[in-house]
């Protein structure tokens, strides 16, 4: 018995089918593995690190800002009291080996400090 040209045809086209799709099966399998190699592999692993380390940077460099900034007030009233005793900005950076530009600075801060009224 001779197999119609349409029996023929329809089953090389289920097995194409079929062929095809266990290939894809197969290629999503890999893709799969690939994927999940790349985020287990000990350069992610250093790689997430490094972004939480970064974010820890990024959160301590904040925090240095405030700190610069309260640090500069507190240094601010020393240096308003040596000129308050008559001390020329020269002689105040020579005896604290600071720059007279840093002297003018503290100055500054110092009487914004003293013109801002205290808020407690």
């Amino acid at each position: 018995m001779t197999r119609s040209p349409r029996t023929i045809a329809a089953r090389r086209a289920r097995e194409n089918a079929a062929a095809f799709a266990e290939r894809e099966a197969k290629l999503l399998t890999l893709a799969e593995k690939f994927f999940s190699l790349e985020a287990s592999s000990p350069a992610a692993k250093i790689e997430d690190e490094i972004e939480a380390l970064e974010n820890k940077l990024a959160t301590l460099r904040e925090k240095l800002v405030t700190a610069q900034a309260e640090t500069q007030q507190s240094l601010a009233a020393p240096v308003a009291e040596m000129k308050a005793l008559k001390v020329s900005k020269d002689e105040i950076a020579a005896r604290l080996g600071i720059t007279r530009a840093e002297v003018t600075a503290l100055l500054r801060i110092s009487a914004k400090a003293d013109a801002e009224p205290e808020s407690e």
